[in-house]
């Protein structure tokens, strides 16, 4: 339990840095990564603790950036 807050921490850090400062882009790149793996290790833990409204939440985000991919 205390990685997926750590994690979540992390990414929370990335978005305030990101809203607060001005950066070169590759820092936004970098930032979208981590907060993306961190949002789907969020939501694979969700699943597998039966937290099922994040996990819905965090499916629906996913869901619909898969089908904008595939067409």
């Amino acid at each position: 339990m205390k990685s997926i807050w750590g994690i979540a921490v992390v990414a929370v850090a990335f978005l305030m840095a990101a809203a607060l400062g001005r950066w070169p882009y590759s820092f936004y790149v970098v930032m979208r990564v981590v907060v993306c793996v961190a949002g789907v290790y969020l939501a694979m833990e969700s699943v597998r603790c039966s937290r099922t409204l994040l996990a819905v939440v965090f499916h629906r985000l996913v869901g619909e950036e898969v089908e904008l991919l595939s067409e």
